[in-house]
Parts: C-alpha cells; sequence; structure tokens
C-alpha cells in the first residue's frame, strides 16, 4: 500500500487537470504566499513525492499513479462526501453501481493512503478499529431521554471527553447534511446533534441504521 503525503495528493490532482481544493483536504499553504504560488510549491514536492514512491518514472507516470489518480478523480466528483472521525475523508456511491466508497485515510502526520473499497467491508473496517462500533446490538437506550433536547457543546465537552465516541459529518454537493457523534455513557448510547447542540438516547440497532444510511452502505 502507497503512503501519500498531502503534497503528493495535490500532485496527482493536478495531473487530473484541476485546480480547485479537494473537498475536506485543503491544499497545503505558506502564510504570505498567493494561491498560484502555493500551487507551485505543492505540485514541486508532490511530484518529487511521487518520485520516490516510484510512481513516476523518468519524468512519466507509472500506470500506477494512473490507478490512483483514478481513484482521486472520482473522490473529486462524488455527489456525496463524509468525514469520520478526524482522519478518515470519504466519496460515496463512487462507481456505476453505487457500491464504492474512496477512501482517503490519514494514518500519521502528513501520511495518507487511498483506497477503493466496496461499503460493506468499509462498514466492516470500522467495526472492527472503533470500541464504540464493537456488539453494537448490545448497545441500551436510555428511556427517558428518547426524544431530542438541548444540550450545550461546553456540556458535552465537561462531562463526556473522555468518553468513547465516534464522529460522522456527511454532505451532499459539498453541503452539510448532519453532523452527529454518538457517545456512550454509563446510562446508555447517545447521538449528539453537533450543529443545533441536541442530544438524544438509541440503542445499537439505532445507530447501525444510522451508519448504515449515512455512510450509503449496500447491502
Amino acid at each position: 500500500m502507497k503512503i501519500f503525503t498531502l503534497e503528493a495528493i495535490y500532485a496527482l490532482h493536478l495531473f487530473n487537470d484541476y485546480s480547485d481544493d479537494l473537498f475536506l483536504l485543503p491544499l497545503p499553504s505558506q502564510e504570505g504566499k498567493s494561491r498560484l504560488e502555493n500551487l507551485r510549491l505543492v505540485l514541486e514536492k508532490g511530484y518529487e513525492d511521487l518520485g520516490k514512491m516510484g510512481l513516476i518514472v523518468n519524468d512519466e507516470p507509472t500506470e500506477e499513479c494512473a490507478y490512483y489518480g483514478a481513484f482521486l478523480e472520482r473522490y473529486h466528483k462524488a455527489l456525496y462526501h463524509c468525514q469520520v472521525d478526524s482522519n478518515y475523508f470519504c466519496a460515496q456511491e463512487t462507481d456505476n453501481n453505487k457500491w464504492v466508497t474512496t477512501v482517503i485515510k490519514q494514518i500519521d502526520d502528513n501520511q495518507y493512503v487511498i483506497e477503493n473499497l466496496h461499503s460493506l467491508i468499509f462498514l466492516a473496517h470500522l467495526k472492527d478499529i472503533h470500541p464504540l462500533l464493537k456488539d453494537i446490538e448490545k448497545k441500551r437506550k436510555n428511556y427517558r431521554y428518547y426524544g431530542w433536547e438541548p444540550f450545550s457543546a461546553f456540556r458535552l465537552q465537561t462531562y463526556y471527553a473522555d468518553n468513547e465516541s465516534f464522529r460522522l459529518q456527511t454532505f451532499r454537493r459539498k453541503e452539510l447534511m448532519k453532523d452527529s457523534l454518538f457517545f456512550e455513557a454509563p446510562s446508555g448510547l447517545y447521538e449528539y446533534d453537533m450543529a443545533r447542540e441536541l442530544v438524544r438516547s438509541i440503542d445499537g440497532e439505532e445507530l447501525r441504521d444510522l451508519i448504515v444510511n449515512d455512510l450509503k452502505v449496500r447491502v
């Protein structure tokens, strides 16, 4: 699996004849420089990084380079995007059958991997790695809080900052549609609406159905 810098990703993006920003992945920039200057610097470093990765040989992009470039083009042209926690940047329904999710995952400081995954496989991966999603069907609802109630972000941070949580933001045509934080407390499982500062309790099956719907998982 190839590990990309953000500059290498943007070099691929520019090879695809796009000069606008990749959604959710802003162009690296240096303060005081114009966008054109930053584009030039990013392209220079990105081109160098792609060469070190073996994706450019004798000043020519390889077939593998074109392969990743196609993934990135699908990501850029997608109608639906989502961000999972702070390190998964995804475009959904990027194939003709609407089964595939193109995933750009940040694995370390300025280190990313790019994958095309069936949406069901992506969901299975998240369930494997995320503590809150393990044994999801056993999570219980607090029926005292089944409806939405006001709950400030300050209170959330004060009382539940250290609790296991899972954040999911969904976008259509780059417009934010939902921004939900799911977390577990001793009293039950909760969904927090980050934009409206509202909270409600849900059970594990409801959480599963919400995630399946918002990640556009094809079962």
